[in-house]
C-alpha cells in the first residue's frame, strides 16, 4: 500500500496521554486503510516544551524512531535520551514517556501494533 504525502493528514492532540502542550500527528495512512493489527502509523511532532505523558502499552507494542531533534524520556524503567536514528520498543505492559526539552522541533516515527 502506498501512502502519498498529498493524502496524509495532520492533527494536533492537546496534553497527549497527560503530557504538556500540543503534539502534532501526521497520519501516514487513513485508519481504515491500516491492517487490523496496526493502531497507528504516524509522524509525531513535539515542539519545545511539549511532552507525551507517562502511559503503558498493554496488549500492544509501540515503536518510536527519532527522525530529528532530541527527546528525553523514561522507557522500560530507565531515563533515556533519544537522538536521530535512536529507537525504542515498548510493550507487554511497560510504561514510557517522551519530552522535548530542546529548542527545536522533534519528529518521531511512531507505529503501534496490537498483540
Amino acid at each position: 500500500m502506498l501512502g502519498r504525502k498529498e493524502i496524509q493528514t495532520r492533527q494536533g492532540a492537546m496534553n497527549l496521554r497527560g503530557g504538556a502542550g500540543e503534539t502534532g500527528r501526521i497520519a501516514l495512512f487513513g485508519e481504515a486503510a491500516l491492517p487490523w493489527n496496526l493502531k497507528l502509523a504516524a509522524i509525531l511532532e513535539l515542539e519545545p516544551g511539549v511532552s507525551i505523558g507517562r502511559h503503558d502499552h498493554t496488549g500492544e507494542w509501540e515503536l518510536f524512531y527519532l527522525l530529528e531533534g532530541e527527546l528525553h524520556g523514561f522507557d522500560m524503567g530507565e531515563e533515556i535520551v533519544l537522538r536521530p536514528g535512536d529507537s525504542t520498543l515498548t510493550g507487554g505492559g511497560q510504561e514510557h514517556l517522551l519530552e522535548n526539552r530542546g529548542s527545536t522541533v522533534a519528529r518521531v516515527l511512531a507505529v503501534i501494533a496490537k498483540d
